[in-house]
């Protein structure tokens, strides 16, 4: 029953009915509200360090509240393994990526919090920060970037594909509309709007940064980033080999979550390890690793027959890398651990790579690489070829259809960002193959007709290129500055039959055949980008779906899946490729498998 018009008044004027609830005056709720957010903007840095960054409060809870609510890829991360590539609940109580990015995020929260920086920010960043993993842990995402490097298109690494996710999923804009429900507006002023711009910059930049401490014991702030710059380190993330690892944070939460990271995951891969039965709880060798980093003896003596050691253990490092964190770092612009502690830790690291993530492959890990490709070669065949109706939707069922409607449905932006990473990606492959040609070509001979030559850039352009320097004469020239001219030359050339259409490209290399017919046609722009949204699609799977669409392309049986899953490999991982040895990879010294846990398959 409606309530009359002399009832509705007197609710209007927020008294009570019978069983209705008690009001109070909005207009009072709106005073309280303009007074809270003028406290917390204005007397910030009186209850904060002087180098903690300044976040509108409810932008950020607007943020985790799209990440943690209405994001696909977050939800995703339940399905995302740790250390082990075992289906993330085969294992009562082992970890997953969504487990582990909560806990970062609680752990730089509290963090920050002691030393009197931005706890939301840095929870924000930490929650955020392993949206990018791929399928299959790192092993995943390196076989994803192999596969794109020999097309010569771009790298993968997983804080730049985080972003893009983000974009993806339009979790800015979502949490804007959020954000004006909270402030009961309609629309942003021009203030609201670059502080919330802002801080959206400061998440992006925390997670991009987040895994390139390698064994480092401080992470410093780098200062004078602006949004510009930000976005062009992500791109140059995919388009510049190990660019990454040069990317640095800009605020001191953003520091803090490097570490924080490592403080999650180093105690977790050693309980998942002892659950799975890799590793004994009792093993020496962690005892040892242990007691360097502050556990006394004692406690792990009282606790070696105790069911639940692996726990207290776990629960004793946690707390302890916490402590240490937290204090190391208190007043300072970033983040520090004292440098014997910070080897101690480095070393528990390298255990938990040689005992858990090592051992855990199976012999699927040596077939799965192999099939993802021929999946990413029959999916990206489905866009190359859908202009010209001969691509079959129906093959594959409805996981092909939902394929095609996911890249078709992306937003202007994120094909704009997709494209832009395509052509730089594909330019500087280019570029630095021609000057890799080069030195192969003026490289001595061996006795066995070979060059004496390691290839820093092998693509499938390769044939190509050579084609192209030896048309233009490269191999007689010794002067410099025609050799200069004969690489612009080449460069134009490959790059112009890459921005034919995919069609005209068949046509012109047929073309070319009737003159040689060793012609090597190169992949266009457009196969080039289908290739690329293909592979960032794929990596997105968990690994169940990566498992479903394998099975469903007929690429593996059942039987034959669940055979090589069930067979125990010891295998040499893949995780070491992503950090060559450098002046940035300081790990080595200590024997660990890279530069960063990260590096550990983290």
């Amino acid at each position: 029953m409606r309530a009359s018009g002399e009832k509705r008044k007197i609710l209007n004027k927020g008294r009570t009915l019978k069983d209705d609830l008690q009001m109070t005056s909005r207009t009072k709720l709106d005073i309280k509200r303009a007074l809270r957010s003028f406290r917390e903007k204005h007397l910030f840095y009186l209850e904060h360090s002087k180098f903690a960054t300044y976040a509108d409060k409810d932008f950020v809870k607007a943020y985790v509240t799209v990440l943690e609510t209405m994001d696909k890829t977050f939800r995703r991360l339940q399905e995302k393994s740790m250390a082990s590539v075992n289906r993330h609940g085969a294992e009562v109580n082992a970890s997953n990526r969504l487990f582990h990015s909560v806990e970062v995020g609680m752990v730089a929260a509290l963090t920050a919090r002691k030393n009197l920086l931005n706890d939301d920010l840095a929870h924000a960043i930490g929650l955020g920060h392993d949206l990018g993993h791929t399928n299959r842990g790192h092993d995943g995402e390196i076989d994803t970037s192999k596969y794109l490097q020999k097309y010569g298109i771009a790298f993968l690494h997983h804080g730049a594909l985080a972003t893009i996710q983000l974009e993806i999923g339009d979790v800015y804009n979502k949490a804007v509309e959020i954000y004006k429900q909270m402030k009961g507006i309609d629309k942003l002023t021009k203030k609201q709007e670059e502080q919330c711009r802002k801080t959206y910059i400061d998440i992006i930049n925390g997670i991009i940064a987040h895994d390139g401490e390698g064994s480092e014991n401080i992470s410093k702030v780098r200062e004078g980033q602006t949004e510009q710059s930000i976005w062009e380190d992500i791109v140059k993330c995919f388009t510049v080999k190990n660019y990454h690892r040069t990317i640095k944070p800009r605020t001191p939460e953003a520091a803090i979550v490097r570490f924080s990271d490592l403080v999650s995951y180093i105690p977790d891969d050693h309980r998942d390890a002892i659950i799975k039965g890799i590793v004994e709880a009792n093993d020496t060798s962690y005892e040892e690793a242990l007691i360097k980093l502050g556990i006394p003896e004692e406690r792990l003596e009282e606790w070696r027959f105790d069911p639940k050691k692996k726990d207290k253990m776990h629960d004793a490092a946690t707390m302890l890398l916490m402590q240490i964190l937290a204090e190391n770092s208190y007043g300072a612009k970033g983040a520090k651990i004292r440098e014997d502690l910070a080897k101690a830790m480095y070393e528990y690291r390298e255990l938990n790579y040689h005992n858990a993530v090592e051992r855990s492959a199976t012999r699927y890990d040596e077939i799965v690489t192999e099939k993802r490709n021929e999946l990413m070669d029959r999916y990206t065949d489905l866009l190359i070829r859908r202009d010209s109706g001969k691509a079959n939707v129906k093959q594959g069922g409805e996981r092909r259809k939902k394929f095609r409607s996911s890249i078709d449905n992306q937003s202007n932006k994120v094909r704009r960002i997709h494209i832009e990473i395509m052509k730089q990606g594909t330019e500087n492959f280019v570029i630095n193959e021609i000057e890799d040609c080069i030195k192969e070509m003026r490289a001595p001979t061996k006795a066995d007709g070979k060059k004496d030559y390691k290839r820093e850039v092998d693509t499938l352009r390769r044939g190509r290129i050579e084609q192209e320097l030896l048309a233009l004469g490269i191999e007689n020239e010794t002067d410099e500055k025609k050799v200069e001219e004969i690489k612009k030359q080449c460069a134009n050339q490959i790059i112009t039959e890459m921005k034919l259409t995919y069609q005209q490209s068949l046509d012109y290399a047929e073309e070319r055949r009737k003159e040689n017919p060793e012609f090597t046609r190169v992949e266009t722009y457009g196969e080039c980008l289908s290739r690329f949204q293909t592979a960032l699609y794929v990596a997105g799977m968990t690994n169940d779906t990566l498992d479903q669409a394998i099975l469903e392309e007929g690429l593996l049986t059942r039987e034959e899946m669940e055979s090589a899953k069930k067979e125990r490999k010891h295998m040499k991982r893949k995780t070491a490729m992503l950090y060559p040895t450098g002046k940035n990879n300081s790990t080595k010294k200590q024997g660990s498998p890279g530069n960063h846990g990260d590096d550990g398959n983290r």
